[in-house]
């Protein structure tokens, strides 16, 4: 039986109740001692702790078993058959399961005795627009007087109020990490749970210890083909929701969604943006009519991209039981995320700063610009070092058809020679004086506002929201936003 009380707001629980589910090898120890903690990271284990060793893409933690035993772990869960000598201490506890890291998704919820089942929980899956989508939903259900929270990309935000930055910069987060801030959450009331499902935390199950209600599909384009190995493994990652979740709402013109949805025996549930109609539209302001119900929705943004975050946003708070009447009075209100096709005013010129780091998301970006802009269009950014090299070229080609001029620039070169990287870029484009290669972003950035002129947009895609700039492996203080402010400043309030 699980024990009624708790320590530091986990659960007291015994490895023999976090086992007795699991199909394991048991090799050694005492399975009624306590656990206090779930641990991955052995430089973080105290005494009392369960190690659960995972084998992850740049780090083995079967490596480092004996140095989660020396800091104090009293159990060992692993799923590779180790050295003997790792278990002369026959005090430890040691087992075999078939998949630790499904193991430490469900163990990390159960010590915090499953926060996801007191609330509904809402994830949100696709290449492009998770963390829009879900800002959507969350600002919706606080028009509606529902509480609720938000975990992805830009942190944990509780009715509106940020509470914490992602660790390690994650979409989706570790699931000890997951599990404790659902479980914070919980405490401070919330009735929905909205949260952000990358291919790499369903790949790696983070989000295998969460009960999750409704699971939205977004379109499915291509990502991350360096983290999965091809698109195939990339899009079988981003299916898994259909698996983890009650019910889902997936994109019904999204052919990879419709095709697997048809025989998992789940309610799933379609949206379609032909359901809507455009009646106005320009650069921070739209309206559009559902046909049937003839519902207005007024936003204070625009963009088709955007639409459709709006109308998957609207889809999945229908999956709760709200009719579109309820929510269509709300759209106004709604604001984007930092970093999230924002737009400002300089002096005459629109500067869009997006989070576009895909194919797909800039050429979205950069048509929606391109159709409202009434001078010309001048387009800075870059591609991640150490990440897909096949979608560089790809995103030059789309830079370069819909600008006036394009400056390349380095993103978060990481590892890599940012100079190759915009040269990748650049590809087999033709040369051009429209097109310029400024690796350094801050001058980069500043370049493409001293060429704008009234009525022109600069858009500067890639980084969007973050903080910083990763060079080799340092991050570096970096912001869009702050260059853009400091080049108002300095050149107009003089």
């Amino acid at each position: 039986m699980q024990a009624n009380f708790r320590r530091c707001g986990v659960e007291i629980v015994f490895i023999s109740e976090l086992l007795k589910n699991w199909p394991c090898d048991w090799k050694q120890g005492n399975y009624r001692q306590e656990v206090n903690r779930i641990c991955s990271d052995s430089r973080d284990v105290q005494k009392g702790d369960m190690f659960v060793a995972i084998d992850g893409k740049k780090v083995d933690g079967h490596d480092f078993v004996h140095e989660a035993i020396v800091n104090g772990a009293d159990c060992i869960v692993v799923e590779k058959e180790l050295a003997v000598e790792f278990f002369q201490n026959e005090e430890v506890a040691v087992c075999i399961v078939p998949n630790t890291k499904k193991f430490y998704a469900y163990a990390c919820a159960a010590v915090r005795n499953f926060p996801s089942q007191k609330v509904k929980v809402i994830a949100v899956t696709g290449t492009n627009g998770k963390t829009t989508t879900c800002a959507f939903i969350s600002q919706l259900l606080t028009q509606l007087g529902v509480s609720n929270a938000t975990i992805g990309t830009n942190g944990c935000y509780v009715n509106q109020q940020k509470l914490s930055d992602a660790p390690k910069h994650m979409t989706t987060w570790d699931a000890n990490e997951l599990q404790q801030m659902i479980s914070v959450c919980v405490d401070r009331g919330i009735a929905v749970l909205i949260m952000e499902a990358s291919s790499i935390g369903l790949e790696n199950y983070r989000l295998d210890g969460c009960d999750i209600d409704i699971g939205v599909g977004l379109a499915i384009n291509h990502d991350h083909i360096d983290e999965h190995g091809s698109i195939e493994k990339y899009i079988h990652a981003k299916l898994r929701l259909l698996e983890l979740a009650t019910t889902c709402v997936v994109d019904f013109n999204d052919n990879t969604w419709f095709q697997a949805s048809q025989n998992k025996g789940k309610d799933v549930r379609f949206f379609r943006v032909e359901d809507y109609e455009m009646i106005s539209e320009e650069l921070t302001n739209m309206t559009f009519v559902h046909l049937d119900s003839k519902v207005k929705l007024n936003c204070r943004f625009s963009g088709e991209h955007l639409t459709y975050d709006v109308i998957a946003a609207i889809s999945a708070l229908k999956a709760l039981g709200y009719s579109l009447e309820e929510i269509g009075c709300f759209t106004p209100t709604l604001a984007l995320p930092e970093g999230r096709s924002t737009t400002q005013e300089v002096n005459g010129v629109y500067v869009v700063i997006d989070y576009a780091h895909t194919p797909k998301a800039l050429q979205e970006t950069l048509k929606w610009c391109a159709k409202n802009c009434q001078g010309k269009l001048i387009t800075v950014f870059g591609c991640g070092g150490d990440r897909d090299r096949q979608k560089r070229a790809m995103m030059g080609e789309i830079g370069c058809y819909y600008s006036q001029y394009l400056i390349i620039t380095s993103d978060n070169p990481r590892t890599e020679d940012p100079m190759v990287i915009c040269q990748e870029i650049v590809g087999t484009l033709p040369s051009t004086n429209r097109i310029e290669i400024i690796v350094d972003r801050k001058t980069a950035i500043e370049r493409a506002l001293k060429l704008a002129n009234e009525n022109d947009v600069v858009v500067v895609a890639g980084k969007g929201h973050e903080m910083y700039q990763q060079i080799g492996v340092e991050k570096i203080p970096f912001s869009d936003f702050q260059v853009v402010e400091d080049f108002k400043k300095n050149h107009f309030l003089l």
